[in-house]
């Protein structure tokens, strides 16, 4: 049992969008779906940007319940040059921007859960159990 699954069961309409491995994961759960290839840690920009060409247009369609949007460029910038490389405040700030505009599309009503899954190490690793990794 997930959370997708309840809302599903429930009638509500889930609409997707980035990491294409939620696909994968819940098969045919989604009202909509934008999934993009997710595994090139050297590409910072294909999952982000995709979801930037839907989040807005989807957000204002108002024809979801729950929207998940998955973007990956601040951990594959992580991996790729650790997270005090310029490149890092770049996506950061793109994070900030996409961040205030939805905010300022959303309804009164609606609950915006932001999460970030793990901090990472100065090298850009993550998995293990130093302070830089499970705090973000």
């Amino acid at each position: 049992d997930n959370l997708i699954h309840q809302f599903v069961q429930n009638g509500r309409k889930v609409v997707f969008m980035g990491d294409d491995t939620w696909d994968g994961l819940f098969p045919n759960q989604f009202f909509k779906s934008f999934p993009f290839p997710s595994f090139n840690v050297k590409d910072l920009h294909t999952v982000d940007n995709g979801i930037l060409q839907h989040l807005i247009p989807t957000v204002e369609a108002d024809e979801w319940d729950v929207l998940i949007a998955h973007f990956l460029g601040v951990d594959h910038c992580g991996h790729r040059y650790g997270p005090d490389h310029p490149a890092m405040a770049d996506k950061l700030h793109q994070m900030d921007e996409m961040i205030r505009s939805v905010l300022t599309r959303l309804q009164n009503d609606t609950l915006l859960v932001v999460l970030g899954d793990h901090g990472m190490t100065n090298s850009g690793d993550h998995g293990g159990d130093s302070e830089d990794e499970v705090n973000a």
